[in-house]
């Protein structure tokens, strides 16, 4: 039997999905730290970046981080989903 790890996940969930966050990491994929996930795999992929603002329930402004496979960060930004 063949295991994927939590890099393979993302890997393939970035492929299907164009891109990740770690709310969707967690709810998802049940991977607690993407973001060191995400550290190793720029080691060999071209993994990109941006800080997505807005507001939480009580109107206190966050931000987070939305990641993407380098080719995919155009072509979602043009096929944005609903925020």
């Amino acid at each position: 039997m063949n295991k994927l790890t939590q890099k393979d996940m993302i890997l393939r969930y970035l492929n299907e999905k164009g891109s990740i966050t770690t709310l969707e990491a967690f709810t998802e994929l049940y991977i607690c730290d993407l973001q060191k996930n995400i550290q190793i795999l720029r080691e060999t992929y071209d993994i990109k970046d941006e800080w997505i603002h807005k507001k939480n329930y009580y109107g206190k402004p966050i931000k987070y981080k939305r990641y993407y496979l380098d080719g995919f960060s155009q072509w979602i930004r043009k096929n944005a989903r609903p925020t």
